[in-house]
């Protein structure tokens, strides 16, 4: 039921910002149950894709919004609107994405070590890369990566990372 109603809503929403937290909901949903229904994983890594993919679309929105928001507030104070409105596309839209934290650790349990690497660096391209999670992150994964060729094949592999 919880699942079909996140799904509604998101189905629904046609606004790029609000959607992305639709995306969370639903992405907090499926990891939650990753364990316990191995279908989980698959639906919760293609909505993190998704959400990824859509981020620029929501930088448009939220800016937009926040414009819209200032230009109200602001109407009668041109030199101030101006000045917020520059401050509002410099900083674009900064919060935390979850997509990037459940999607990278998804594709290091399913040992696709490659993959999350590279989503890391998308994460760090986007400003997620608080107290270096995905910096710390990378090295990991590449440690793991090392210790399963060298099961693998015997020998140490060299990457060009």
């Amino acid at each position: 039921f919880t699942e079909q109603s996140l799904l509604n809503i998101l189905k629904n929403q046609n606004n790029a910002f609000r959607k992305h937290y639709c995306y969370n909901d639903l992405i907090k949903f499926y990891y939650k149950y990753r364990n316990d229904y191995p279908e989980t994983v698959y639906k919760c890594m293609k909505l993190c894709i998704e959400d990824i993919k859509s981020l620029p679309d929501v930088e448009t929105s939220y800016i937009n919004q926040q414009i819209e928001a200032v230009s109200n507030l602001y109407s009668y104070d041109l030199e101030k609107r101006a000045q917020r409105i520059k401050e509002i596309k410099e900083r674009g839209f900064r919060a935390n994405i979850p997509a990037f934290d459940k999607i990278t650790m998804l594709f290091f349990y399913e040992k696709d070590y490659e993959a999350a690497i590279q989503y890391c660096k998308m994460a760090i391209e986007y400003g997620q890369d608080y107290d270096l999670k995905y910096t710390k992150r990378i090295e990991r994964f590449k440690r793991k990566r090392a210790i399963e060729e060298k099961r693998l094949y015997g020998t140490k592999l060299q990457h060009c990372d």
